[in-house]
């Protein structure tokens, strides 16, 4: 009966902690989300360069710029997608102006991502129409690093503060595998199509 309840307990701890790795990331670093939008610091533009606005129906989200023609984002972006068209506005602030929308050739959602367990294998891939060179899914940056996806928080300014990252590391087979398979040189000219090893 002891050894029972000493397996409870570990079984308890190992549960808490693997929750805690979700959530863990570095404190003093600057978080582009809607939470801070609202309560904390604006970065300027050259800040993060790789954020960009994803934009379909009458629904926004956010995402990180992680190739020429690649976004990664939260896979929680998506659960109410019915084939609407999905564009992608990179390298400006100004939503009204009309400028750098590009639209997306195809959506990558994680195999594993059920919306109903939506903390687990939130991530998924926007492949972009063309070669580019330059809220939810917004990225966590640690020293230039996307560390993290926004998975869901609280953005309610007198609620404490919430905020819980998908982990970027973890999913590193699924996102440079789904690059390779998509990524090509554009073709311009005569060029022959070459392929790339990372």
């Amino acid at each position: 009966e002891v050894y029972q309840i000493i397996i409870f307990f570990r079984i308890i701890f190992l549960i808490y902690t693997s929750v805690l790795s979700y959530q863990f990331l570095p404190e003093r670093e600057l978080f582009y989300s809607p939470i801070n939008l609202q309560r904390t610091y604006t970065p300027k533009l050259e800040e993060v360069p790789h954020h960009v606005l994803i934009i379909y129906s009458n629904l926004f989200c956010s995402g990180s710029l992680v190739s020429s023609i690649t976004v990664v984002t939260a896979a929680s972006c998506f659960w109410k997608n019915t084939d609407e068209k999905v564009m992608v506005k990179i390298g400006s602030n100004i939503l009204s102006d009309g400028e750098n929308i590009y639209n997306v050739d195809s959506i990558k959602i994680h195999e594993y991502y059920k919306h109903l367990c939506d903390t687990d294998n939130d991530i998924a891939l926007l492949l972009l129409k063309g070669r580019r060179l330059f809220d939810n899914g917004g990225p966590a940056i640690y020293q230039d690093l996307l560390v993290g996806i926004l998975s869901f928080g609280n953005a309610e300014p007198k609620e404490p503060y919430l905020a819980v990252f998908t982990n970027i590391s973890y999913f590193y087979r699924f996102r440079n595998g789904a690059i390779r398979r998509n990524e090509s040189p554009s073709k311009t000219g005569t060029d022959k199509k070459k392929s790339y090893k990372p």
